[in-house]
Formats: structure tokens, sequence, C-alpha cells
């Protein structure tokens, strides 16, 4: 894995804060990094775009302690 320092603009990095303080569970900066960057090289070809995780409800059901009827 590649370890990188970046630089962000004062106006990039408002955009970001107000990004994150919009969240109800915040994004690291690194995370948010990972996406973006993720996303621009998939959009240009360099990429394979990964599918995105989604998490399914499951099949309903009956709870294991039900008993079945008789």
């Amino acid at each position: 894995m590649k370890r990188a320092t970046i630089t962000l603009s004062d106006e990039l990095e408002a955009a970001v804060a107000a990004f994150q303080g919009d969240q109800a569970v915040p994004p690291t900066l690194t995370a948010l990094a990972q996406v973006a960057l993720e996303a621009y090289l998939a959009e240009r070809g360099y990429l394979v775009a990964r599918r995105p995780r989604r998490v399914l409800p499951s099949r309903r059901r009956p709870p294991m302690w039900t008993v079945p009827p008789t």
C-alpha cells in the first residue's frame, strides 16, 4: 500500500469539511480521497470499477424458536 501526503486548497478544505459535517457519521479524509481517486481513475479507464457494496435485506424467515403449526 502506498502512502501519500496531499495539500488541499482552502476552498477544497472548506468543501470537504462541509461535506463531512453534513454526514451522520463523517468519513475520514483518507476514505474520501480513496473513493474520489478510484472514481476518477475508473471514469478514465485506468481502474476496473468495483461493484458498489450494498447491504441487502435477507429473505423473511420465521424465528428459530417458532414452533411450526401442527
